[in-house]
Order: structure tokens, then sequence, then C-alpha cells
């Protein structure tokens, strides 16, 4: 009898094992399922043409036009010249929903609904994006670039260092992995 689809013998191509952790890591991607549960969403504020791209870091501004008293009252962007480690609300995650700038980069733009992994939640681990040359150190620092065209990138050092995050891998691809504590 040949070997089809439709016959009960086993053809080895069904998918017998899933992982939590996926293969390939992207900037804004979560390194595991559960971190979903510390992710909130906010309204993107005015960003410039390149949109705000996934695994950067946000800072919270006041919603210009708030409808409803307590829903959607902030709105992120990229940080300021002028932000503290305080000032970091988060780092954008990746979704489905994204687009794509004119760099074929996954963003959002103004007044999207994005995705932000929260800095004030434990555990949360993220792929970001680290400024070229960078090299973090497992369990190091992290630094988050506040001026220049790197704004909201990662690195080592050379910007402000967020006390409740660190390195969990090494920069590969321009991206490293991100641990909130």
């Amino acid at each position: 009898m040949p070997n089809n689809i439709f016959s009960p013998e086993r053809n080895d191509f069904a998918q017998s094992s899933y992982k939590d952790q996926q293969a390939t890591a992207l900037a804004g991607h979560l390194a595991f399922a559960s971190d979903k549960n510390l992710v909130d969403a906010f309204i993107v504020g005015p960003v410039g043409p390149d949109g705000l791209e996934a695994g950067l870091a946000v800072i919270a501004g006041a919603a210009p036009d708030v409808q409803r008293a307590g829903l959607n009252e902030q709105v992120v962007t990229l940080p300021a010249a002028d932000s503290t480690a305080d000032d970091i609300i988060g780092i954008v995650a990746r979704n489905q929903q994204m687009r794509s700038n004119t760099a074929g980069r996954a963003c959002f733009f103004a007044e999207d609904m994005c995705n932000v992994c929260r800095t004030g939640r434990s555990g949360g681990r993220i792929w970001v994006q680290v400024v070229d040359g960078a090299q973090p150190e497992l369990d190091g620092a992290v630094s988050v670039v506040v001026k220049g065209t790197d704004a909201g990138k990662f690195a080592a050092s050379g910007g402000v260092v967020v006390p409740n995050m660190k390195f969990k891998s090494a920069a590969v691809d321009g991206i490293a992995l991100v641990e909130l504590s």
C-alpha cells in the first residue's frame, strides 16, 4: 500500500514538539510566551517618518485628546534628550499589527496602538536594538541612548543607565536580549 497523507501510517511530517523559545529572534520579540502578560497597550505619539520601531525604549507623555478619563491618557514616543532612567517606561514589543517603514523595519506610526513591555514589571525578557559596535556583557548594565539618531537604542554605556534592566546575551546582528528585574 502506498504511503500517503490519508493513510493512518506514520509519515514523519507532523510537528511533534512545540517550543516556548523560538529559534529566530527579532527586535521586539518576547523571549518567552509568558512575557506577554507583562505587556501593555499604548497609543503612539508624534514620531518621525521612520515610525516607532520594535525593540526600542520609550517614554510616556500626556495624550492631547483624552476622551474618557482613565483610558489612554498617555502616548509613547522615543526618549527625549533630557530623559532620565525614571522616564523610560518600557520597550516596544513586536506584534502582527506592525507596519513597515521605508527601511523595511517593523514599526508603528503616530496614533497607532502599540505594545510595550513595561519596565516596572519584573521578569520580562525582550530582544532590543543595540547601537552599532555595542558589546553588552552577560548580566551587565543596560544604557538607553537618549540623543541623536540612535535614540531609544540600547548600549552597555554612553546613555542613561536603567537600573532594573540587564543584558542576558551578547549583541548579534544588531540585537541583544534584555531582562527587566
